[in-house]
């Protein structure tokens, strides 16, 4: 009995249930670890050795400039696969009376490629290829490479840089790094989804990295403060461009103890590119013909975050407040600056049983934080629950309250996924 908990553990651990997790089997296959060496006991989420593995290219510390396994190529050390399935259902009461359709669906499809480690004494790699769009199993949409990116590390165990160049995210710990549950609150609108590098640097408990990254917003108005002819409507995150500004992002991560109780602070400034020129009465494409190497194009983020394991046991906490705002920034030219955008959130994570992870976290967001009516409040309750070894369940309930002149609008979603992983 007590191996078979083990075992259940070890699959909770491994198998993260958002397509863009970091976490793959074959690590832990590599070392010959069980999952929870770098998960547990959190929702998902790397702890203090997990986050420290990642940082020297999927390797422990202490391994920098030897070789992966012993020299010896094993590509079951380097490969897994993900494929999932959900069911979603949700009902909605607006403030205004008006009558919302209750919703219902069912997606197949959701299927993940990856492919990464350590490949000498100082090479990684990492690589997330998608396949399906969770509409159908292979719906005929093109492949999604989400990550792809060739790293290099150096030094010592409690020293050492790191490079790394390609398609990826700035790697935060805990309350910065991809929420398990809820939104990512504003970080999910300027997390780069296009190419940079980064260079990284670790010493003791401290790790600070600055990455320069290729233009990201989409060719349409979409930072921070989403308007479209002066209504203000939903955050929506960015794809890539072509303009030829670059953004900078600078993270630095602080450990307290060995426990995983750590603080940790980010600052993008990013261009949008394909907007109206400075000073123009509506940021739209329609209206104006600026580009992301205008003065008065840029936006910035920034944001401090917490997390501390609690003395009951098994039991942790998380925080942050975010803010960030476009037409400003490192160059914002005075007078065109747009409302100002943040957020906070806090999240409890329990692992029940030493099986079953659960989190309960509270969003509020607002798309102009000088002004009324326009913040939205989010409460989501999770769980990852062992099925058998290899599938388990994340069922998720939310609540959504959408303020406006009229009142709250409520929406309730209740939704859970059956993801297989190996």
């Amino acid at each position: 009995m007590k191996k078979l908990s083990l075992i259940l553990l070890t699959a909770v651990a491994c198998l993260i249930g958002s397509p863009s997790a970091w976490a793959i089997p074959s690590f832990a296959r590599m070392y010959n670890y069980n999952c929870t060496m770098c998960h547990y006991p959190g929702y998902g989420q790397l702890n203090k050795f997990g986050y420290n593995f990642r940082a020297a290219g999927y390797r422990i510390p202490s391994d920098i400039g030897k070789e992966m396994n012993g020299g010896k190529v094993d590509w079951t050390n380097y490969i897994a696969a993900r494929f999932s399935a959900g069911v979603k259902a949700s009902t909605q009461t607006n403030a205004n009376g008006s009558a919302t359709p209750d919703n219902g669906s069912f997606t197949l499809g959701g299927s993940s490629i990856f492919l990464g480690g350590g490949l000498s004494k100082n090479f990684f790699a990492y690589s997330e290829l998608g396949l399906g769009n969770g509409t159908g199993v292979f719906p005929g949409s093109s492949p999604s490479l989400s990550d792809a990116k060739l790293g290099y590390v150096t030094g010592s165990e409690n020293d050492f840089f790191t490079v790394r160049i390609g398609k990826f995210g700035a790697d935060g710990y805990a309350g910065s790094d991809r929420g398990p549950v809820g939104n990512a609150t504003i970080a999910g609108t300027v997390r780069p989804t296009g190419t940079g590098l980064e260079l990284g640097y670790t010493h003791d408990d401290t790790r600070v990295t600055l990455a320069f990254y290729d233009g990201i917003q989409a060719p349409v108005y979409s930072g921070l403060d989403t308007s479209s002819l002066g209504a203000t409507t939903a955050q929506t995150a960015p794809t890539s461009d072509s303009n030829n500004a670059k953004d900078i992002q600078i993270f630095v991560n602080q450990f307290i103890g060995d426990d995983g109780a750590a603080i940790n602070a980010t600052y993008y400034n990013g261009f949008n590119g394909s907007v109206a020129a400075p000073g123009s009465p509506i940021p739209s494409v329609a209206n104006g013909a600026g580009t992301g190497d205008s003065t008065g194009q840029e936006y910035y983020y920034g944001a401090l975050f917490a997390n501390a394991p609690l003395p009951l046991k098994n039991l942790d906490i998380k925080a942050g407040a975010e803010i960030g705002q476009t037409n400003a920034g490192i160059f914002g030219v005075a007078g065109v600056n747009n409302p100002a955008s943040g957020g906070f959130f806090g999240e409890l994570d329990y692992a029940l049983d030493d099986l079953t992870p659960v989190a309960i976290r509270w969003d509020s967001t607002s798309t102009n934080i000088s002004a009324s009516n326009v913040d939205t409040e989010k409460i989501t309750f999770g769980a990852l629950t062992p099925f058998v070894q290899n599938i388990y369940l994340n069922p998720q309930y939310a609540l959504i309250m959408t303020n406006s002149a009229a009142g709250y609008t409520y929406a309730h979603a209740l939704s859970s996924s059956l993801n297989l992983f190996f």
